[in-house]
Parts: structure tokens; sequence; C-alpha cells
């Protein structure tokens, strides 16, 4: 069915509001500590080869790093500023990336850009800037109806098993692990620095990356907006297997 008026977006307050650069700022902030803490595993990736995984402690600092910045500074963002303005700026994590790198910031991992890609990231800045402000801004507030009609769109299950494919095959494909690539898989896994791989990275980081987005969003309603709303009731079970569901399915990412 069709969503009704009342989960309609409301425009009425369309503008940046002071409480959209609050969003604004922490999602920013969890790009630069994202993009370190991939640096960092990055590094682990070369530095601790070979080693097992429990003793790569450059690894799992990463990772821990990659998890507190979702959890502590994305997962706020999206109570504070609508997706409209925090999905675009996934893009700044590209140019920050290559920033960190090309003055070897972080791990002394160095890849000098050249003056095109330097030309590249200010127009990919630029874009994002322009994206994020232009989007619609209204109320951040998620009423708990809406979210339940929702789960139940065809657009909304046919974007979730696209993207639940997207991470299963880029998982099998790009193990994160050599011990757990399959052999029978090595004659279709392109070779590492190859333009395969990098097309086929970068095709699916975006579409998972947005389901990453819009499953924090949902997560935010339930842990935080729903409490206050239920005022002690119980939220419907489906409501909350779909949300810890989409936090689950994110996680890898």
């Amino acid at each position: 069915t069709a969503p009704t008026s009342e989960c309609l977006p409301d425009h009425a307050g369309e503008g940046m509001q002071p409480r959209h650069l609050i969003g604004l700022a922490l999602a920013l902030a969890s790009i630069v500590l994202t993009n370190i803490a991939l640096l960092i595993q990055k590094y682990s990736a070369h530095k601790e080869a070979g080693r097992p995984c429990y003793t790569r402690y450059r690894f799992w600092f990463g990772f821990t790093l990659n998890t507190a910045s979702e959890a502590g500074l994305s997962l706020p963002a999206t109570l504070f500023a609508p997706l409209a303005l925090i999905a675009p700026l996934g893009g700044i994590a590209v140019a920050n990336n290559g920033i960190l790198t090309n003055f070897g910031l972080v791990c002394g991992i160095r890849e000098k850009m050249s003056p095109k890609e330097w030309l590249a990231t200010g127009v990919i800045i630029v874009g994002v800037v322009l994206v994020a402000v232009s989007g619609p801004g209204g109320d951040t507030t998620v009423q708990s109806c809406c979210v339940a009609q929702s789960l139940g769109q065809p657009a909304f299950i046919a974007f979730v098993c696209l993207s639940l494919s997207l991470i299963v095959f880029t998982l099998i494909i790009f193990p994160p692990f050599d011990s757990l690539a399959s052999p029978r898989l090595s004659c279709i896994r392109p070779k590492p620095g190859s333009l395969m791989r990098t097309a086929l990275s970068g095709c699916t980081s975006p579409a998972c990356g947005g389901f990453s987005v819009l499953a924090l969003k949902y997560v935010a309603h339930y842990l935080f907006v729903l409490p206050a709303e239920a005022r002690g009731l119980s939220p419907a079970p489906a409501l909350i297997g779909a949300t810890l569901a989409t936090l689950v399915t994110a996680a890898p990412l």
C-alpha cells in the first residue's frame, strides 16, 4: 500500500537548520575517523600479512576505531540531520582519503596525487556540498507507523535484496582474510590493483554504503525515538527485528 499522508515528508521547515549543522559536523568527523581506521587496516594488510587473525593488533585497532566512529558519530548524526544531507557526504570520504594519503598523514602511507586528481578531488567536494545544501530539509523525526509501512514497500524490499546480494558478493569475491578465500573462485577473482577489481569495488561500495546509512537511520529511530514515543509500550516485534537486521547487515561494511 502507498504511504499515508502522515508519512509523507514534511518540507514546511525546509532549509538549513542549526541542528542540521550539528548532524553534518558529526557525519564529517565520522568520515575522517573512518578513513583513518581504513588506512590503519590497509597498513596492517602489508605489515601483518601472514600472521594469525587474532595477532593482527593494527587491524583490530582500525576495526574498533571504525566501529566506534559509526556507532558514536554516524548514529547520532542521523538524529540531527535528514538523510538528504548526510548521504551525499559519502563522496567526501574519497576526497579525504586522497588528501590523507597524498601527505602520508596516517601510518606513513603515501600516494601522491597528480594535478588532474587534485582537480577531480575539488570537483567531488564542490559537488557534494551543492547536493547536500540543496537537499530537502524539514523534520528529521520518523513516526513508527511510517517506519512499519516503509519496511513493507516493494521498492524498499527490492533495495534490501539488492544490497544484501552486493554485500554477500563482495565478501565472497574480496574476503577480508586470505585464509577465507576459496581456491575455486580464484579464476574469477580480480587481481589486486587491477582495473576490474577497482571497478567492482567502486560499484558495490556506494550501494552498500547507502544501505548502511539507511540502516543507521532505522536503528537510531528504534534506539532513541521509539522508546520516548512508546511511553513504556512494547514496540512491534517486526519493527525490532527489522531494525536489528539492518544493523547486523550493515556491520561488515
